[in-house]
């Protein structure tokens, strides 16, 4: 896992959990893709504060949304930032599969990406380890719901999936 660490909270809005930080890393690629992340979308949009919890969770088009990027603060730690890629989107289902770092304890936390014209805001719903004991009937179940996974490997060992918000 990468590490930024968050230096000054410059904005916040407590009422909608959110808030704007200034981060410090000495990781240049973490740094590079968050970078580029923001550029991209601000580009877009011109970013400023808006409910976006009624868009439509999955891209209509077929362009590939390459970063998934995850902020929490699993076990009433300092926020995490954690930057991966999406691996899959099942459009019947409204479930994004991605391949970003979590630690245990980071359910909830707000995933952020971006595909064509569409904002992926789904929320962390958890991760199907392959070591973990307790998780081995979700594993199978999931395995048989992705099989065009197969042979994804992630470096934390895990698949991580979301839903939209309702």
């Amino acid at each position: 896992m990468k590490s930024a660490w968050g230096v000054e909270v410059t904005r916040s809005k407590p009422d909608r959990d959110w808030c704007w930080m200034d981060c410090v890393t000495c990781d240049e690629d973490l740094g590079e893709r968050i970078e580029k992340f923001n550029r991209r979308v601000s580009n877009k949009y011109k970013l400023t504060y808006k409910d976006l919890s009624q868009l439509s969770l999955l891209s209509s088009g077929d362009e590939d949304c390459d970063l998934a990027l995850i902020v929490s603060h699993p076990h009433g730690q300092p926020k995490k930032i954690t930057v991966g890629t999406v691996t899959h989107q099942d459009i019947e289902n409204r479930r994004v599969d991605y391949n970003t770092p979590t630690c245990p304890g980071s359910s909830g936390a707000p995933v952020f990406g971006y595909a064509r014209w569409v904002w992926l805001l789904p929320v962390h719903s958890g991760s199907v380890g392959k070591t973990s004991t307790e998780n081995n009937h979700k594993l199978n179940d999931f395995q048989r719901w992705s099989r065009k996974l197969k042979g994804h490997k992630t470096e934390q060992e895990q698949i991580n999936f979301g839903y939209e918000w309702y």
